[in-house]
């Protein structure tokens, strides 16, 4: 073989190499291609999902409120253990849909990138009894006892006078807590724990439910992702409480941990910093009522 055809072979076997590569990438992209389109199907399905479940977390609340409204203005003067009752649903239904709402808002801000912080100084403790009292209700209606459990070390007296972002920390734990109690079983044991450790406050709720499963470990913090997201689920929710935890734990400075068995029951602990204060507000001889 002369020179010249060696060349002519030499230059078909690199050309034979770059399409074999061409080929190679091409497919590739297609894959890529298939995958992204999957993902974007996935996700409009969870968002259309989403919009389904949250029109009737929001409508149904509201009907309700306006249901009672009205059968409470029927009532006679001699009614009022009635008027009581209906006025504890009312506020059920009222904190329900503020929560659900609170949620909403606090996922398009993430989303908007408002990530600025309101930093005052709140009694933890006393946050926590609060937000157990404020579910007394469905906690009663569930039979499901709570326990509160404060540790006991030198850095608990921090726990009294914490500086943090008040409003968003409440919302991470009526997330949690609301969880807590949409997956217990009745008749079981919601735990609550409160430490600190060093600079840091932990915040634990543990349930005894069914746990979550391997394969769901890494879903349960994707927006509009719910375990059982069929239409006729008796959990109710949007979707949107355990990614907003996460990403408000992150605002902070701290992280969501959490410890699962299936059969066993859940732990999600939430670990975050002292922030530097902003003002002077204080809010640690605030009442009940003002916290929440």
């Amino acid at each position: 073989m002369d020179k010249k055809d060696q060349e002519i072979l030499d230059y078909l076997q690199k050309k034979l190499k770059e399409q074999a590569l061409l080929r190679s990438e091409i497919a590739s992209l297609n894959a890529e291609l298939v995958s992204m389109n999957e993902q974007l199907r996935q996700s409009e399905a969870m968002k259309s999902h989403f919009i389904s479940n949250i029109t009737n977390e929001l409508v149904n609340p509201f009907a309700s409120i306006l249901g009672l409204a009205e059968n409470m203005k029927k009532l006679r003067d001699d009614e009022g253990a009635i008027a009581r009752k209906m006025g504890e649903l009312v506020y059920t239904e009222a904190f329900y849909l503020d929560f659900q709402m609170n949620n909403i808002f606090e996922a398009a801000r993430i989303e908007a990138g408002e990530t600025e912080l309101s930093v005052s100084t709140c009694n933890i403790d006393e946050v926590i009894k609060t937000l157990i009292n404020s579910h007394r209700f469905e906690t009663d209606k569930n039979k499901l006892e709570v326990s509160y459990k404060l540790e006991q070390n030198e850095w608990m007296n921090r726990a009294f006078a914490f500086r943090t972002d008040k409003e968003r920390l409440k919302l991470i734990m009526v997330n949690l807590f609301s969880n807590a109690i949409k997956y217990s079983p009745n008749n079981s044991k919601i735990e609550i724990i409160l430490d600190m450790e060093q600079e840091s406050l932990l915040f634990t709720i543990r349930d005894h439910g069914n746990g979550i499963s391997p394969k769901d470990l890494e879903q349960i913090y994707q927006r509009f992702r719910k375990l059982d997201e069929s239409i006729n689920s008796l959990n109710t929710g949007s979707g949107l409480g355990l990614s907003v935890s996460k990403a408000i734990c992150e605002l902070l400075g701290g992280k969501l941990e959490l410890e699962s068995e299936e059969g066993k029951g859940s732990a999600f602990t939430i670990k975050i910093p002292e922030l530097e204060a902003q003002d002077e507000d204080d809010d640690v001889l605030f009442s009940d009522e003002e916290l929440f």
